[in-house]
């Protein structure tokens, strides 16, 4: 399920580099699971937006692999800017993960619904 132009993150030392990165782009982070059915439906999706927004870093998570946040709804897509978790999509809701992209890609947080 990891896609290939995506970072995939598997260590701790991995999430505090990735969370790091946000000083300079904005991070969306994908919590899934290998298991999960809707985390294969958002994977198309979520790997069009991470083409579509080449000035974001997009990013995945295992959760049966490394769970730095404790993350229980899967999947969960977590947007970051400046070290902070600025905004949230849960569940497999395309329409909102689409839109809060774009407005993260513009640097509009807060402002999508």
């Amino acid at each position: 399920m990891s896609i290939p132009s995506m970072q995939s993150i598997t260590s701790q030392a991995e999430w505090d580099a990735l969370i790091q990165k946000s000083y300079q782009k904005v991070v969306v982070v994908e919590f899934y699971a290998t298991w999960c059915g809707a985390c294969k439906q958002m994977a198309p999706t979520f790997e069009a937006l991470s083409q579509q927004y080449s000035n974001m870093i997009f990013a995945q998570v295992d959760v049966g692999t490394i769970n730095p946040l404790g993350v229980t709804k899967i999947p969960s897509f977590f947007y970051y800017q400046n070290g902070e978790k600025k905004e949230q999509v849960v569940g497999p809701n395309v329409k909102p993960l689409q839109t809060k992209t774009a407005a993260a890609a513009s640097g509009s947080f807060g402002n999508a619904s």
